[in-house]
């Protein structure tokens, strides 16, 4: 029973590695190899430099505010979708087949109009999304879901990068998905460190544990 899932296995991981390579080489085949790579260049410095624009961080007096800015993400998927029109319109080369024009076309569907299309729902459904941190509570909205917490009441918080946890005195988990709300990497961490740091001030944190050996006193 082992030898055959271990050998199902290999066979689907074959199946996977030379359908990848089938799919780049189609890929590049259509579309010209030069134009997929320079189109990809741009495709990920655009992600990288528009989601570091899309900071969420503001401060009014004592209240910080976590809420992504909306027009960087949008010129992102703007700039993916004139890469795409661009590589659809490669598909008027008269040298390519009805059938290489159409599996171009379900490529672009696929790979660039669908993900665009679903990033641009997200955009605005999560646009008034908001984590905010004051002196006394920590508030948030993820669309429907909202909340709002003292920061006593308040006795762990915890990340997996992704997702807020908040751990209540009454050992009630509050979960905050900040990646659903369209928050990126940094303000993720930003949040989980401001948050815990109201939580558990820097002497409780730098504080020995009960069971360590005291050696400051003979």
């Amino acid at each position: 029973m082992k030898n055959g899932l271990r050998g199902l296995a290999i066979l689907l991981t074959i199946v996977l590695v030379v359908g990848y390579f089938y799919l780049l080489w189609k890929v590049w085949s259509v579309f010209g190899f030069w134009n997929i790579i320079w189109t990809s260049i741009v495709t990920i410095i655009a992600i990288f430099t528009f989601e570091l624009l899309a900071r969420a961080r503001k401060q009014n007096g004592s209240v910080i505010t976590y809420n992504p800015k909306e027009w960087p993400k949008f010129l992102a998927i703007l700039v993916s979708g004139l890469l795409g029109f661009y590589l659809y319109n490669r598909l008027d080369d008269p040298s390519l087949s009805s059938n290489d024009q159409l599996f171009g076309m379900l490529y672009l569907l696929v790979f660039t109009a669908l993900p665009s299309a679903w990033s641009l729902f997200k955009l605005i459904r999560d646009r008034n999304d908001f984590v905010r941190i004051d002196e006394t509570t920590v508030s948030y909205k993820d669309n429907s879901d909202t909340g709002t917490y003292s920061l006593k009441d308040i006795k762990k918080v915890d990340s997996n990068g992704k997702q807020l946890f908040l751990i209540l005195q009454s050992e009630e988990t509050i979960i905050i998905d900040l990646k659903n709300m369209n928050f990126n990497g940094v303000d993720r961490a930003n949040v989980y460190v401001e948050l815990s740091a109201l939580i558990t001030p820097e002497e409780t944190v730098a504080e020995p544990l009960t069971d360590s050996v005291d050696t400051t006193e003979a």
